[in-house]
């Protein structure tokens, strides 16, 4: 299947049937994705190689140990997007999906990004698909409580992934997946997503990101760290 010059190729594993149906109930949805995606984010160059691999549950639980823990049915790997195929195509896959696509994407057309900005999007474009995609209080309330409690991270220290891991706990963690979301989300509202894309080409080739994002969205990080703490407590 091609969508927007993307080439997707979908590797069967395990019973004929049943990824034979699954694949006859993905497609249109991975086709929905990479529409909205490519909207969004820019469409890719035309020999692009990216590629879905789908396994039965089984086999994707045997090939992937880890994911027998985390229960993720899809992660992103420099091969492409490891997914599992089950009987229905579910909420959970498709966030997923919507997910580790947008990471795909923003790598292979833009090239390396500060990792909030990554991690951001990918959230935002998961929860596009919700009933209510805005950040709730509650994504608010937790920027509000991590000052309170000294544990906010800046901008400046979600630079680079190792906050996104769990290098530093599952709390941080969660804590930097909800900055980064909020920070895309805010300045998605504030500038639009076409400048998004001029700031991702900007850093993507090289230039420095801190000085790409005074020029692009017209405020340098501290200040928009302040924006979102205020614009947080605003919301709490």
């Amino acid at each position: 299947m091609s969508e927007s010059g993307i080439s997707v190729t979908f590797e069967q594993t395990g019973d004929a049937s049943q990824i034979g149906e699954f694949k006859k109930n993905i497609l249109p949805e991975v086709k929905n994705i990479l529409s909205d995606l490519t909207r969004d984010l820019g469409d890719m160059p035309s020999n692009s190689n990216v590629k879905i691999f789908f396994y039965s549950p089984e086999t994707y639980h045997a090939k992937f140990p880890r994911t027998i823990a985390t229960r993720i049915p899809a992660f992103y790997s420099r091969e492409g997007i490891q997914a599992r195929a089950d009987n229905d195509v579910d909420y959970s896959l498709k966030t997923t999906l919507r997910h580790e696509l947008t990471h795909l994407i923003v790598d292979t057309h833009y090239g390396r990004v500060p990792a909030w900005m990554n991690e951001g999007l990918a959230v935002y474009e998961e929860r596009l698909i919700s009933v209510d995609p805005a950040p709730h209080n509650i994504d608010y309330n937790t920027l509000v409580i991590a000052k309170q409690d000294g544990k906010y991270l800046s901008l400046e220290t979600l630079d680079s992934q190792s906050y996104f891991g769990r290098d530093h706990g599952t709390v941080a963690s969660g804590l930097a997946y909800t900055i980064a979301y909020v920070a895309v989300y805010e300045l998605k509202q504030k500038s639009g997503m076409d400048t998004i894309r001029s700031y991702l080409k900007s850093v993507g080739a090289g230039k420095n990101p801190r000085a790409q994002f005074e020029s692009a969205f017209g405020m340098s990080y501290a200040a928009f760290n302040d924006f979102l703490l205020k614009t947080s407590g605003e919301k709490s």
